[in-house]
């Protein structure tokens, strides 16, 4: 391990995911194929759930998106929660919450799509914000919008991401 900040993340993701298959690298390649250091841990390769640790930052991924955590581009609240707090409650609402994926639509074009956090109490969070797609079709009048949904559940027993539809 790089990092220690990975063995706390790792004890999160074990007391959430007990069942996963969790993989763990310490070398990793960027898409030039260049090796640099980093702790790569994947909870769920076929929904591609997981994060990556750095020396000052966090990536978490899921699904077809990614969602970064640092301190270092602005300032935090004085006892606010820091990245490692904020990531450890990521990990949680990932693994407890259901999962909604919007994909909005003018016509037969993607203009929008965003993962919600659905929390037991039905309030909702967009930890990653909306994508936005598509400028110029927006001013089309007469295309029809649409919205689609899928919903995901972790499944504890199986250990891996299902489909909740």
């Amino acid at each position: 391990m790089n990092y220690r900040i990975t063995e706390d993340l790792l004890n999160v993701a074990y007391k959430l995911a007990p069942t996963s298959d969790i993989k763990f690298t310490c070398t990793n390649k960027d898409w030039r194929g260049r090796e640099y250091q980093s702790d790569l841990v994947i909870i769920d390769e076929e929904n591609h759930i997981g994060f990556e640790v750095f020396e000052n930052e966090i990536i978490a991924y899921f699904f077809s998106e990614h969602h970064h955590f640092e301190d270092y581009s602005s300032s935090i609240d004085e006892g606010g929660p820091t990245f490692v707090d904020r990531m450890e409650t990521f990990l949680n609402d990932l693994f407890t919450c259901t999962i909604r994926y919007e994909k909005q639509y003018k016509g037969k074009t993607l203009i929008s799509e965003r993962y919600i956090f659905v929390h037991e109490d039905l309030t909702e969070d967009c930890p990653a914000g909306v994508w936005v797609h598509g400028l110029l079709v927006r001013l089309i009048p007469f295309l029809r919008k649409r919205i689609e949904y899928k919903l995901w559940k972790f499944n504890a027993q199986r250990g891996v991401f299902v489909d909740a539809t």
